[in-house]
């Protein structure tokens, strides 16, 4: 990044069309992964750290501990050097334009890279801040191995996917124009930080909120400036009204999910109260089988008491208890619907009904009674 001195040379930062923007920023949602950065929300850097680069005059220990911070957002790790100096007295010139550097990313391996921050007496917090994002942003370009195709291209993708990624805020204020008069007056100078200019930057922080589906509220909130964050707000109408929709439906989604849980450890519940009785019916034929004389039991009985008899020696509720259990557990690793629920709770119920009327049954032909298993 470098800055220019009006003194000598209008500098212009670059406007960049709607469909510009979209573009640049449609390469960067298909090269990046689709969770870019470690936190969704935008970056929000806490106020200490702020206060701290103030009260050391922009120290570089205090600007590597914001540097830091950064890289934990964007789920870099490995920290970048900072390196910060004051400004020469006379810039390099370049053309027919006058200028000096004001950040500079470098690296020496994939593994170590490093920000050079050239300090200008004008500077402030906002300043250092915009100028500390976009070089960072150059290093998480490099690290996804993203490029722009000529250096000047490099630079306006660089500030679009500062944007992107979730810091553009940090550069619309830092982008403003620095304006200052000297010699009693008569000489007006102007610095301009940045490759675009910061109305394209606000545009492509909101076209990427509905990219990465940020909060609109919290959008608004990062703005610095009162103009900005009402301007900001009307432009993002169209994308609340979606995100509204969107968290009514997540909402809405979240309760079914619950209900769902929740009726289906009800089902899971009454499955155990079912294995239980069956246990005890078990119990009860063999006792019946040990114990009873055949003689004493009512004809009208026989029938049934063999049927019982039958069912329980060849496993017939067994296998039914074992795929409704089934079909409770896979139910809730699928999108099941509510119909899907009833109708498994139907079956449930049914079982349950036919084992207590057994167990109801037996009690007559057994020396105790027995209730629900227990």
């Amino acid at each position: 990044m470098e800055f220019v001195d009006r003194n000598y040379t209008k500098h212009m930062q670059k406007h960049l069309s709607n469909h510009e923007i979209r573009d640049r920023l449609g390469f960067l949602r298909s090269k990046l992964p689709q969770t870019p950065t470690a936190v969704h929300n935008l970056y929000s850097l806490p106020k200490k750290y702020v206060s701290d680069m103030k009260n050391s005059n922009y120290s570089q220990s205090a600007i590597q501990k914001v540097s830091d911070h950064l890289g934990y957002y964007l789920g870099l790790l490995r920290p970048v050097r900072i390196t910060v100096r004051e400004r020469p007295s006379t810039g390099g010139v370049s053309g027919n334009r006058s200028y000096t550097t004001t950040g500079l990313y470098s690296v020496t391996g994939f593994d170590h890279s490093a920000i050079e921050l050239i300090k200008h007496p004008k500077y402030k917090s906002k300043h250092i801040l915009a100028i500390l994002a976009h070089e960072y942003t150059h290093n998480y370009l490099f690290h996804h191995r993203i490029y722009g195709s000529i250096p000047e291209d490099n630079e306006i993708l660089t500030d679009l996917a500062a944007a992107y990624i979730g810091i553009g805020h940090l550069l619309i204020p830092g982008y403003q124009p620095i304006d200052w008069t000297s010699g009693l007056g008569l000489a007006e100078h102007s610095i301009t930080l940045g490759y675009v200019t910061p109305d394209t930057i606000r545009k492509a922080i909101i076209y990427s909120a509905e990219i990465r589906h940020w909060n609109p509220s919290e959008v608004v909130s990062r703005f610095s400036s009162i103009l900005d964050k009402i301007v900001v707000f009307f432009q993002l109408r169209s994308y609340r009204n979606k995100y509204r929709k969107q968290k009514k439906q997540e909402q809405k989604a979240v309760i079914t999910a619950r209900r769902k849980e929740k009726q289906l450890d009800t089902l899971m519940k009454m499955i155990n109260e079912i294995k239980a009785i069956h246990k005890n019916l078990s119990e009860q034929i063999k006792r019946i089988a040990d114990t009873i004389d055949v003689s004493s039991i009512a004809p009208e009985d026989s029938t049934t008491l063999v049927e019982i008899a039958n069912k329980l020696a060849v496993g017939e509720p067994l296998i039914e208890i074992k795929q409704l259990f089934s079909k409770i557990n896979a139910m809730r690793s699928l999108s099941a619907e509510g119909i899907e629920i009833s109708n498994l709770t139907d079956r449930v119920c049914q079982l349950k009904r036919i084992l207590i009327n057994w167990h109801t049954f037996l009690r007559k032909y057994t020396n105790r009674g027995c209730h629900g298993g227990n």
